[in-house]
């Protein structure tokens, strides 16, 4: 399975098109450049490496809306992870975690759903468990 810098694909919200089992970044960034179109943001939570602008612009995603939050602690990704799958003013948010998510899977999906937003979420190689 292809990984983000040690990273797996452990979950996925109110998507479409899943990921499936083996996936590349290249097809993650090609399911993102339509949710640009729709002005709304595309938020990064603690990725394992910054993303490249002008790659992202290639591919046809709209840079100007893509926020990249660093949230060191666990309990600060999973909290930006829930209200942004929430509020609603997110076409799509991608979260690396430090260990898959549990209990709270329901909830992010539902949120994901009630606003319309695709998520993402990546775990460590060691702790990945399929959750969708």
């Amino acid at each position: 399975m292809t990984s983000f810098q040690g990273y797996q694909h452990t979950a996925q919200f109110n998507t479409s098109k899943p990921l499936g089992d083996e996936y590349s970044l290249d097809t993650l960034l090609k399911q993102l450049a339509p949710l640009s179109q729709q002005k709304r943001w595309q938020l990064w939570i603690a990725p394992p490496a910054l993303p490249c602008a002008e790659q992202l612009q290639a591919l046809g995603i709209d840079t100007q809306h893509v926020l990249i939050i660093q949230a060191k602690q666990l309990k600060d990704r999973l909290q930006t992870l829930k209200k942004a799958l929430k509020n609603g003013y997110c076409s799509a948010v991608l979260a690396w975690m430090e260990e898959p998510i549990g209990e709270e899977l329901q909830e992010l999906k539902r949120a994901a759903q009630n606003s319309k937003c695709h998520g993402y979420a990546f775990a460590h190689q060691g702790d990945c468990q399929a959750l969708h």
